[in-house]
């Protein structure tokens, strides 16, 4: 099992020396947010749509988010499983974004190959990352 978990390319010097993905709460984030206590991730992503409409769900008026300013990385669901987390499925689904179709060339397919969302309710280490996305975040960085 796979889980992506899509970033800000500006944000990913302060996760790799962190070691972690942390929950938007432990960041001061998203405090309204239903998923604050959680790292969310793409279920067995297939297809590049999350990556297409992320700059759209990041974007509002205080801070525009562009086309390339996004960095996917990939978790070893299984290792994590196998390590004690619990994978959790939340009411929060793709279905948010369903509203964004027609934006910027989304399309109904391209949601449609969008993987369920899951939630991890604790930090996720770096040690977890594939080997093939670590070795693209530490090129990235260096």
């Amino acid at each position: 099992m796979i889980l992506r978990h899509v970033t800000l390319k500006r944000r990913l010097s302060g996760i790799y020396e962190c070691g972690a993905l942390y929950p938007a709460a432990e960041l001061g984030m998203r405090m309204g947010s239903a998923d604050k206590e959680y790292v969310s991730f793409e279920l067995n992503p297939t297809t590049e749509a999350l990556i297409k409409v992320f700059p759209i769900l990041k974007s509002n008026p205080f801070g525009i988010v562009k086309q390339g300013d996004q960095f996917e990385l990939l978790f070893d669901g299984n290792k994590m499983m196998d390590d004690g987390f619990t994978i959790d499925l939340l009411s929060q689904h793709k279905i948010q974004i369903r509203e964004y179709i027609g934006q910027n060339g989304f399309t109904e397919e391209d949601y449609e190959s969008i993987g369920e969302f899951v939630f991890v309710r604790s930090r996720v280490s770096l040690k977890y990352l594939t080997e093939e996305s670590r070795e693209r975040l530490e090129d990235y960085l260096d």
